[in-house]
């Protein structure tokens, strides 16, 4: 099953569950789109596996450790040295987009906490992770970004950490099923199962096609070919 914004939103239920309070007692990459973050908790140890690989990005934890090369990536290096012997405070996705923040508090210069930002962006071919420290800055990012490979947003060391460019999808969580619905009733030449795609944010092809069955009708039907019943079925299984 692939990531999406919207199943996106029990991992980062899981993840908060298990790792929030936890140390950071050690920082892994065994390739250069994968981290583990060993973690250890009062009676139990965890190994958290982030990956950025463009085909399957992902975060979970494993039993076993990957074999480790030699010579740590800057990377690794950067994030031991910041974020080693730090807490866990928070994990948060933002909205129901395929991003999760993982807060860390750290001793600073003078025994003061200092939190700083684990960014995972797990959106496929986009996907990174970054490092933010206190003042909103990159402190380094897995995968560089500079402006010849996007006219958007770079993404480099000393640079204001920015989201993602957004989309004007509908948020259920926060919006509601009934808005949704109504946005849907516009695009009469899209195929449901796209035009769910379209408007909803975090949604996939799995999620839509889970919606469509909870609804009973055929994701490749029209928007237009729909009957009112149809549609009041939809805002049901959305909700």
């Amino acid at each position: 099953m692939s990531l999406s914004g919207f199943s996106m939103r029990r991992l980062a239920e899981e993840l908060r569950a298990r790792a929030v309070g936890a140390r950071i007692d050690r920082v892994f990459m065994p390739t250069k789109s994968s981290l583990v973050l060993a973690l250890r908790r009062p009676g139990e140890n965890l190994l958290l596996h982030i990956s950025i690989n463009s085909a399957n990005p992902a975060a979970y934890f494993i039993e076993k450790n990957f074999e480790n090369p030699a010579e740590p990536p800057v990377f690794c290096m950067v994030l031991r040295k910041h974020l080693e012997g730090g807490r866990i405070g928070d994990i948060r996705q933002h909205e129901a987009d395929r991003l999760l923040f993982a807060d860390v508090d750290t001793i600073g210069s003078g025994g003061r906490i200092a939190s700083k930002t684990l960014v995972l962006e797990l959106m496929g071919k986009y996907s990174n992770v970054v490092l933010v420290g206190e003042d909103g800055t990159i402190i380094e990012p897995m995968k560089k970004i500079g402006e010849n490979a996007s006219r958007v947003r770079t993404v480099l060391p000393g640079d204001v950490y920015e989201l993602p460019p957004s989309s004007d999808k509908i948020n259920l969580f926060s919006a509601g099923a009934e808005k949704a619905v109504e946005k849907i009733r516009n695009l009469s030449e899209e195929k449901i199962g796209k035009a769910l795609m379209n408007v909803c944010m975090g949604f996939g092809p799995d999620t839509a096609k889970e919606v469509c069955f909870l609804a009973g009708v055929d994701g490749n039907r029209t928007v237009g070919g729909l009957t009112e019943q149809n549609f009041v079925a939809l805002g049901e299984s959305l909700k």
